[in-house]
């Protein structure tokens, strides 16, 4: 099953998701969207937090990735 996201992100995030690491290697980077976004995600999905055509926010609290979902002209947080 496929569903269509509108995803957005600060700068900070691609830090985090590269373990701020200059030189990180493709996999590693794949390897922390998978376990910090994608399966997020899909917990949300699973609660269903966000639909088809939601739009996702993805921000930094530190060295922890924030995944909130558009709610009329807000955002809130996706917690699953």
């Amino acid at each position: 099953m496929n569903f269509e996201i509108n995803l957005v992100w600060d700068r900070s995030v691609l830090a985090v998701l590269a373990g701020f690491e200059v030189h990180c290697s493709v996999h590693s980077v794949k390897k922390n969207v998978r376990d910090k976004v994608v399966r997020r995600l899909c917990a949300a999905e699973g609660k269903k937090i966000r639909g088809n055509g939601s739009t996702v926010r993805l921000s930094t609290a530190g060295a922890t990735i924030r995944l909130q979902v558009k709610k009329g002209m807000d955002y809130v947080d996706i917690n699953p």
